[in-house]
């Protein structure tokens, strides 16, 4: 299971980079979110000109605004 969440996330990194706008913006007109699909995570993140800086990989079952207090 372990080695198959490994993959998702690789997936997910690869789509960011390939396409950093396609993901719903979700917070402060900055924050974009990609859901994992085969698992209950999402992960968070900001694009910051050239690079993309992972805010959260969150469980989609917590607090919604776990990931928020990372923010500050």
């Amino acid at each position: 299971m372990g080695e198959n969440f490994l993959v998702e996330l690789e997936y997910a990194k690869r789509a960011i980079l390939i396409s950093p706008f396609t993901y719903r913006v979700v917070f402060k007109n900055k924050v974009r979110v990609f859901i994992i699909q085969r698992f209950p995570y999402s992960l968070y993140y900001i694009i910051n000109g050239s690079n993309i800086d992972v805010i959260s990989v969150s469980n989609t079952n917590q607090n919604p605004k776990k990931w928020k207090e990372k923010l500050g």
